[in-house]
C-alpha cells in the first residue's frame, strides 16, 4: 500500500510538472510568436550602443586624467573611433528570441549573434541582447553578453 502512495505522489508530481510547462508554453505563444527584430534596426542598435560605450570609455578616461574636456588631437582620435564604428561591417546576423522574458511581460528581448569584420578586416563574433519595452520598437537597451545566453535563445 505504501508503494501505491508512493508511485501515485510520483505521478500527481509529474503531471503537475507537465501542466506548468504547457501553462507556460500557453502564456509565452503571444511573446514567441511577436514580429521579429529586423536585421537593420539590430544593425542600428548594435552601433548606437557601441558608440555609447567607447564614448563613456572615452569620458572616464578625460575624467581619471583629471580634465574636463578633450583637446583638439584626443577629440579627433575619438572622432576617428566613432567613424570607425560607423564603418564597420556585419558580415552577418542571427536573431533569436531570449527564453527567459517573462511571458505575462509585454517586454521583448532579442538576442543578437553578430559577426563583425573590423577595420583590420578580422572577423570577431559578439553576442548582444535587445530589449524593447511594450513593443516599441523605436527605442532599445542594448547590452553585450557572453556567449551562453545566446543557448538560452530560439
Amino acid at each position: 500500500m505504501d508503494s501505491n502512495i508512493i508511485l501515485s505522489r510520483k505521478g500527481i508530481a509529474a503531471s503537475g510538472i507537465a501542466g506548468l510547462v504547457l501553462l507556460f508554453a500557453i502564456f509565452s505563444l503571444p511573446n514567441l510568436l511577436a514580429a521579429s527584430l529586423s536585421q537593420e534596426q539590430a544593425e542600428k542598435w548594435i552601433r548606437y550602443y557601441l558608440k555609447q560605450h567607447a564614448m563613456g570609455r572615452n569620458m572616464q578616461q578625460l575624467k581619471a586624467d583629471g580634465q574636463s574636456s578633450a583637446d583638439y588631437k584626443t577629440a579627433s582620435k575619438w572622432e576617428k573611433e566613432l567613424n570607425r564604428i560607423d564603418r564597420m561591417e556585419f558580415v552577418s546576423i542571427e536573431i533569436r528570441h531570449f527564453l527567459v522574458a517573462p511571458p505575462t511581460s509585454s517586454t521583448r528581448i532579442y538576442m543578437v549573434k553578430a559577426v563583425i569584420r573590423g577595420a583590420d578586416k578580422k572577423e570577431s563574433t559578439r553576442y548582444f541582447s535587445l530589449s524593447a519595452q511594450n513593443n516599441f520598437f523605436d527605442f532599445f537597451w542594448v547590452n553585450e553578453h557572453s556567449r551562453w545566453k545566446w543557448f538560452l535563445s530560439f
